[in-house]
């Protein structure tokens, strides 16, 4: 409905989607925002590059009628969102799973979480990632589990700026047990991303001596001014909102290369066996669901 067309006043548009729906609305759908209902049920076409399971997107996605693309992407971490979408998951080779290393749950041991990349890797250009999307490139999924898999063929954590006072680059560790991560594995919606994910990989205290990680130190603006610039890449400010505390974080300054470390001394883990099986055929280390070291 446009109204007057001659008033100072912008121009005003109510949009419905389409109202042949038979079904009644559930509750769950009810309860979600109308501008997210009105962009996926009045959209003509929908092309999916990532999605989250459980988020609000993926149930607006499930209820959607109409077919969904999803550009092209091999996207291991797809989500079965619709009998409508015609995906299919790829059959998983049988391949037996590792034992758990006897040293998981030892005091002594860093793990690293890997999150999906809002945007591009660490050190790739906004450019390359964006032509990446538009071809339809698989290398443009960063998913978790996509992040994963960047990590076990480079043999590497990359190193990453984003969040660090100084603009110094770090890889990030944390000593949290493994056992603790369910209950820390929330949203930072100002940062736009997920903390404690059941993706990663978790060092052996052996493997920890070589590392050379420093522990962060947590304060204010007068323990920044006291610290010399060798020290300043281990601050995190004290923030009122959230306890970063929490995280008992560790650092490395640069990139984390992973060649010199055995498939006794490291170890990766994902959410799902399915997920687990199908990096351990690409993996020189073990790697196992998250809830078989938790």
């Amino acid at each position: 409905m446009i109204r007057d067309g001659s008033a100072i006043q912008p121009l005003e548009c109510l949009i419905s989607p389409q109202t042949n729906i038979q079904r009644a609305t559930p509750a769950s759908i009810l309860r979600l925002p109308i501008r997210d209902r009105v962009l996926i049920g009045g959209a003509h076409q929908i092309q999916v590059i990532n999605c989250r399971s459980n988020s609000k997107t993926q149930a607006l996605l499930n209820w959607r009628q109409r077919p969904v693309s999803h550009c092209g992407i091999n996207n291991s971490n797809r989500l079965n969102l619709s009998p409508h979408s015609g995906q299919q998951a790829k059959p998983i080779p049988q391949v037996n799973l590792p034992p758990v290393p006897n040293w998981i749950g030892s005091k002594g041991s860093l793990a690293h979480w890997t999150r999906a990349a809002d945007g591009p890797w660490p050190q790739q250009s906004e450019d390359s990632w964006h032509n990446q999307l538009i071809d339809g490139h698989s290398q443009a999924n960063h998913s978790e589990l996509a992040t994963l898999m960047n990590i076990i063929s480079k043999q590497c954590i990359l190193s990453s700026s984003h969040t660090i006072r100084d603009s110094h680059q770090v890889v990030c560790l944390t000593s949290v047990p493994l056992s603790q991560w369910n209950r820390l594995n929330v949203y930072r919606p100002h940062l736009r991303r997920w903390d404690f994910c059941p993706y990663g990989l978790v060092f052996s205290p052996a493997a920890v001596q070589r590392i050379r990680a420093r522990p962060v130190r947590y304060g204010d603006e007068s323990l920044w001014n006291s610290l010399s610039g060798k020290e300043r890449p281990f601050f995190q400010a004290i923030d009122c909102n959230v306890d970063w505390q929490v995280e008992k974080e560790y650092r490395v300054l640069g990139d984390l290369n992973l060649q010199s470390f055995s498939d006794q001394e490291l170890a990766f883990f994902t959410k799902t066996q399915a997920e687990a099986l199908q990096l351990l055929q690409h993996s020189n280390w073990p790697v196992l669901p998250f809830e078989y070291l938790t």
